[in-house]
Formats: C-alpha cells, sequence, structure tokens
C-alpha cells in the first residue's frame, strides 16, 4: 500500500537479480547507491563517477529501465561529482538513524509521527528493525493522511538536478 525508491548497491543487486525485479513489477522505483558504499568525496573524481555510472548501468541491466538518481553514501557527495556524474544526488530530510539500531518503535516514532507531504525519509532495508517497522511506518503515515511515493512521482515526474533533500 505504499511505493519507495530503492537506492540499491549494485554488488547486492547483480547478486539477487529476482529482488530489484520484484521491487519494480510491485511499482517500486530502482535507483543506485553506487557499486559497494565509498564515500565518493574520499576517492579519486574518475573513481567515484565509475561507481555510480556503473552500478546505474548494471542496474539497468536487471530492470530494463534507466536509472536516472543516486544516493551517494553517507550523504557525502560534491559539486565535482554532480558534475561528472550528470544526474540528482537523492539525499533525505528525515534520518531515522536505523543503522544505529534504535528499535522498531523509535524507527516509527522518527517517521510516521513527524513526516510531513514532501519528506524524503532515509531508511536501509538491510536491518531487521527496519524490515520490521515497514508496515507500522506505511500504517501510520497513512492513517496521518500521507501517500508513499517514489521520488519521480513526488516531483510529478521531473526531478530537479543537484541535491535533493525534499520536495
Amino acid at each position: 500500500r505504499g511505493r519507495a525508491t530503492f537506492f540499491m548497491l549494485s554488488s547486492h543487486a547483480t547478486a539477487n537479480p529476482e529482488t530489484v525485479k520484484r521491487a519494480i513489477v510491485e511499482g517500486n522505483e530502482v535507483a543506485t547507491h553506487t557499486i559497494n558504499h565509498p564515500d565518493l568525496t574520499m576517492i579519486p573524481l574518475p573513481e567515484a563517477k565509475a561507481q555510480v555510472l556503473d552500478s546505474a548501468a548494471a542496474i539497468s541491466g536487471i530492470t530494463g529501465k534507466p536509472v536516472t538518481m543516486f544516493r551517494p553514501p553517507y550523504g557525502e557527495v560534491n559539486d565535482k561529482i554532480l558534475e561528472a556524474v550528470g544526474m540528482p544526488a537523492i539525499l533525505w530530510n528525515i534520518d531515522t538513524n536505523d543503522w544505529r539500531l534504535p528499535g522498531k518503535q523509535a524507527l516509527i516514532d522518527r517517521s510516521a509521527a513527524v513526516a510531513e507531504p514532501g519528506d524524503i525519509i532515509l531508511f536501509h532495508d538491510t536491518h531487521s528493525d527496519t524490515v520490521e517497522a515497514a508496515a507500522d511506518v506505511v500504517r501510520g503515515l497513512h492513517d496521518r493522511g500521507l501517500e508513499l511515493v517514489t521520488v519521480t512521482q513526488l516531483f510529478g515526474g521531473q526531478v530537479p538536478g543537484g541535491r535533493v533533500r525534499a520536495r
């Protein structure tokens, strides 16, 4: 009962193509989170560019759809990377800090209880607390009258360039 944009590491996506295809079939959007999660600002620019574009190509090869945006690991990106990559960096304005494993209720409180229209909420589907909280987060957002959409839907089909944190 909700849509999302999944920013995937291509190293995981290529090892689990059925999961990537399922996300698309279920109406979600898939974009890149690089090949293997480096801080892009700490590696040479050609390597940073390859991390994003090679990952995008691998994911596109699985989905059959172009990858048009990325989420930089740790939210670290600079103007040189944005220019080299040529696609928007999708960040967030609500950080659940789920990677710190705060527990299911904290994740609900940090997302469903505070989100407003246009917000981008950061979750990682690699943490069990996040997976366990997902249904309650979706229900909580719906109960507050909010609709879950992909990033592209959030922007009416035209995602702005540069760093994007919310609508």
